[in-house]
């Protein structure tokens, strides 16, 4: 009998522990970063390792060996800064050096910048980019990877 009553106890307690961890909420933000193609680029998924070097000019192709035409959002612009926190994990000033280097060192310009990215992305084949999902008419586009707000 008490190791019945011991045994619900510990189930209890197992249970008041499960409950009071911390949750994480798989709710669309308006605010999620969306990175995003042209519906004819075909690759379906991107790492944000393999994001971070294409938006650094260190690569130019996709894993599927097509070239890939990054387009930035305006500077200045919280996406832009958020974009250059989260995935290039640079602040404004290390993002400006390093491109002043690269002009230098290897001819190198950073990727253009739109204020309308989406459209952007919808006309020019091969090209990605990034957004806030509030921003994206994604029956347009191709979403590649969600980065969380």
């Amino acid at each position: 009998m008490i190791t019945h009553r011991i045994k619900i106890v510990e189930i209890a307690i197992l249970l008041l522990a499960l409950f009071a961890l911390p949750r994480t909420s798989n709710a669309e933000s308006p605010n999620d970063i969306l990175i995003i193609a042209n519906k004819g680029l075909n690759i379906n998924y991107i790492s944000p390792d393999e994001l971070k070097q294409l938006f650094l000019g260190k690569k130019t192709n996709a894993k599927s060996g097509e070239k890939i035409i990054c387009i930035n959002s305006q500077a200045g612009t919280s996406v832009r800064d958020t974009f250059r926190t989260k995935v290039l994990e640079m602040s404004k000033s290390e993002e400006m050096s390093y491109w002043e280097r690269a002009k230098i060192r290897k001819q190198l310009s950073p990727p253009p910048e739109f204020v309308g990215v989406a459209k952007a992305v919808f006309k020019l084949p091969n090209a990605i980019s990034y957004a806030y999902r509030k921003d994206v008419p994604t029956s347009v586009v191709k979403v590649l990877l969600v980065i969380p707000q």
